[in-house]
C-alpha cells in the first residue's frame, strides 16, 4: 500500500487502509531498487520494484532492455509516486512481463504467502495494445504447494485511462499463498507478443479496490499528540469520543508496523516498542472508514 501526505488548510487527504493490506509484496510499486542484466557482457543496471522481476530482451546487443519501467504516473490520486511500466519488444523478443517472486521460484510456484480468504485481485491498470495483443493479469493461490484456484482477466482493447479491475478467485477451500503474473502479451498463450505492446498497474490488493483520497475535516477531527516527537510512550488525545476503533500505525513507505484494536473513548497510550526513530503516520478507522489521521515522529 502507498501513502502520500497532502495537506491544504482545512483538509488532511489521506489514504484508506484496507483488510487486504500487506498481504501483496509492494502492491503500490513504491519501493524500488535496481537489477543487473545479466545477459549481456556489459554491466547494466536498470530500475526494478522490490518484490518483483521482469524479463529480459533475448538477443544480447545494444542497447539492453528490461521489460519493466518506473512509471512517475500513478492512480488513485494520493496514493503515493510511481506505477509500474511493463513493456514488450517484439524486435528483441522480450516478453512483457512482471510476477511477484521468492527465491529462485519456478515460473509457476507460491510466491508470497497470504491470509484469510480472498476471493478477488483487484487493482487500477492502462493498456496500449499493438498488432491485436492480449494483456494478462493472473492471480494462482496454493496450498502446501499445489494449486487450489485461480482467474486471469484479458482485455485486446486500447485503455488510455486508469481503469479499475475486479478479477474472481475460483471457488476454493484453503490457501496459503500465491503468484501474480501482470503482461503486456497474451501470458497465458505461452507465445511471443505481437507487438510492442504497453502496460501500466497500480496499487494491487484483495477484495477490496483502493479507492484513494478521502477528506478529512481537520478542525472537527484532528488528533492532539504529545509528546510528538515520541521516545518511549505517547498520547493521542481525539475531540471525538472512538466507538470500536482501530488504529494504524505506518512508516514513511506505507507499511503498517503497528496496530490498536478494540478502541473506545477519547485517549490512547501508544508505546513505541520496538519502532525505529522516524516518520510515521498515524489512521484511525470506524467501521472501515478513516476518520482520524495524523503525523507521528519517533525520536531516540
Amino acid at each position: 500500500m502507498k501513502i502520500k501526505l497532502i495537506s491544504a488548510s482545512v483538509l488532511f487527504l489521506v489514504y484508506f487502509l484496507y483488510s487486504g493490506f500487506g498481504q501483496i509484496p509492494n502492491n503500490g510499486f513504491e519501493s524500488w531498487g535496481t537489477i543487473i542484466d545479466t545477459c549481456s557482457n556489459d554491466i547494466t543496471v536498470f530500475d526494478n520494484p522490490n518484490g518483483w522481476r521482469g524479463s529480459f530482451q533475448k538477443p544480447c546487443t545494444p542497447p539492453y532492455s528490461y521489460s519493466i519501467e518506473k512509471n512517475i504516473d500513478n492512480y488513485p490520486l494520493g496514493t503515493g509516486s510511481f506505477s509500474i511500466k511493463i513493456k514488450s519488444d517484439v524486435a528483441k523478443e522480450m516478453r512483457g512481463l512482471a510476477a511477484v517472486v521468492a527465491n529462485n521460484q519456478a515460473a509457476m510456484a507460491p510466491a508470497f504467502p497470504i491470509s484469510g480468504h480472498p476471493t478477488s485481485l483487484t487493482g487500477y491498470y492502462k493498456f496500449s495494445p499493438l498488432n491485436g495483443d492480449t494483456m494478462n493479469i493472473i492471480i494462482v493461490l496454493f496450498q502446501n504447494g499445489a494449486m487450489v484456484a485461480g482467474g486471469v482477466y484479458k482485455k485486446t482493447e486500447t485503455v488510455s485511462n486508469w481503469t479499475s479491475f475486479n478479477i474472481p478467485i475460483s471457488p476454493y477451500s484453503n490457501a496459503d499463498s500465491a503468484v501474480i503474473f501482470l503482461a503486456s502479451y497474451n501470458l497465458s498463450g505461452g507465445s511471443l507478443p505481437l507487438g510492442n505492446s504497453v502496460l501500466y498497474v497500480d496499487n494491487l490488493n484483495f477484495d477490496n479496490l483502493i479507492t484513494g483520497i478521502t477528506e478529512i475535516n481537520d478542525s472537527e477531527n484532528n488528533i492532539s499528540i504529545y509528546p510528538n516527537p515520541c521516545y518511549l510512550e505517547t498520547k493521542l488525545q481525539t475531540k471525538r469520543v472512538l466507538e470500536d476503533a482501530t488504529l494504524t500505525i505506518c512508516n514513511s513507505i506505507g507499511q503498517k508496523v503497528k496496530q490498536i484494536t478494540n478502541i473506545s473513548g477519547q485517549t490512547i497510550t501508544l508505546s513505541r516498542d520496538n519502532l525505529k526513530s522516524g516518520l510515521y503516520f498515524v489512521f484511525i478507522t470506524e467501521k472501515n472508514n478513516t476518520i482520524l489521521f495524523d503525523k507521528l515522529m519517533i525520536a531516540d
